[in-house]
């Protein structure tokens, strides 16, 4: 469009850039900014960022391969984003796709490693009889 500026011409666009490639009208009276390597300029150098210890990362899969698993056997599971030590629920599912009128609540415990005792068929993991009751 005739009397817009235009951005110089360059053989690398950047998607993450807000320069605007070669021959990309901008508004009336803005000018190409140069590229920075990163979007806007911003470099966060100086910035802390939030990190998550390895039991988090442990729990977060647990969870994961949980949910995954409730799923890719029929069931329903809901997950619970504030708690006591009750992650979840499970909803069972009868062999008709019908709710079977029963469900646990779940609390799930993922190790970094794999439980102590551990095979290909199954875990043991040991629970004090207070928590199995709140459960």
């Amino acid at each position: 469009m005739p009397g817009l500026p235009v951005a110089e011409s360059s053989s690398q666009h950047d998607p993450l850039s807000r320069e605007p490639r070669s021959g990309t009208p901008l508004p009336a009276g803005q000018r190409a900014r140069p590229a920075s390597g990163v979007a806007g300029g911003w470099t966060g150098a100086s910035l802390t960022m939030p990190t998550r210890s390895v039991q988090q990362r442990a729990g977060f899969r647990a969870e994961a391969f949980i949910d995954k698993s409730v799923s890719d056997a029929g069931h329903v599971g809901n997950t619970i984003a504030r708690d006591f030590g009750i992650n979840g629920h499970i909803e069972f599912v009868d062999a008709d796709n019908k709710s079977a009128a029963f469900s646990v609540a779940t609390q799930v415990k993922g190790p970094e490693v794999g439980f102590p005792v551990e095979s290909l068929t199954g875990f043991r993991c040991t629970c004090d009889a207070d928590r199995i009751d709140y459960w």
